[in-house]
């Protein structure tokens, strides 16, 4: 005798089919946004290098008149050129907008040296190329974190000097980028040597006890060829006028973090020359 079986199903009701899960898909959707958007923060320009926003410690507390007291400081993130901008770079800016320079860098820029550090170059120099580059100059407090850390190290590389990680006291500079174990935390290279960098902070240099004499300067940080080791301490600060131009100063630029990259000046206004 013949029976019919029932036909059995995994679903209570065969003719609804399953769906996305939209809550899975929200979620996945949630987590590739963070992503996306850690992405776009994280990954610097090229030629730079990014240092996340938090505290750091600037100063020293062997030298607080000459570097500042030691304290703790908070920076949002920022981009920072990992190396110092080159004789090349310099010439490259100069053909393309035009600019007539204050300083006197070609006399130092020789055959062979396009990856040099550009120096002779005045406060405003650098910052020209910085404004037609998209960029701008670091303050001393960026400047000071992206060569040391968040730790206070008094070099890049740690507390003690170490020779083979920075030429110094040295004949002359040295290309850009050398040597690569010299770096600081976060992969800046030549904080310690090459030459000394503008910053975009100004401060008042008084020559005499009458507070009417004083000159306003702009903050030189970073070490350089010519000195000792004690002077290229991540926390070393010097105080020039902005229209001089020496054969140890040079510079290098800073970007902020944003959705959208900046658009690099075709342009930019030429000095009155004094």
């Amino acid at each position: 005798m013949k029976t019919n079986k029932p036909t059995t199903s995994c679903s209570s009701n065969p003719e609804k089919k399953s769906g996305p899960n939209l809550l899975w898909i929200g979620m996945a959707a949630l987590l590739l946004l963070i992503l996306g958007w850690r992405f776009m923060v994280v990954l610097p320009p090229r030629g730079m290098v990014y240092v996340p926003g938090g505290n750091f410690y600037a100063g020293s507390p062997s030298a607080p008149l000459e570097d500042g007291p030691y304290r703790q400081y908070y920076l949002p993130g920022f981009f920072i050129d990992r190396c110092e901008v080159t004789n090349a770079e310099f010439e490259a800016f100069v053909k393309a907008s035009g600019y007539r320079w204050e300083g006197n860098w070609m006399i130092y820029y020789t055959r062979n040296r396009g990856n040099y550090p550009v120096v002779g170059v005045t406060w405003q120099d650098a910052a020209a190329y910085a404004r037609w580059a998209g960029k701008r100059l670091p303050t001393q407090w960026e400047w000071e974190k992206a060569a040391r850390g968040t730790k206070g190290r008094i070099y890049p590389w740690g507390d003690k000097w170490d020779g083979k990680k920075a030429l110094v006291f040295a004949d002359d500079s040295q290309p850009v980028g050398q040597p690569v174990s010299g770096a600081s935390p976060y992969g800046m290279l030549n904080a310690a040597d090459n030459a000394m960098e503008w910053t975009r902070d100004t401060e008042t240099l008084y020559y005499g006890y009458n507070d009417r004499d004083g000159s306003e300067c702009r903050v030189v940080k970073g070490g350089c060829w010519a000195l000792t080791p004690r002077e290229c301490r991540c926390s070393f600060r010097y105080l020039l006028e902005p229209e001089a131009a020496t054969h140890v100063v040079g510079f290098r630029c800073a970007r902020d973090v944003k959705w959208f990259p900046q658009k690099a000046r075709k342009s930019v206004p030429k000095p009155v020359r004094r």
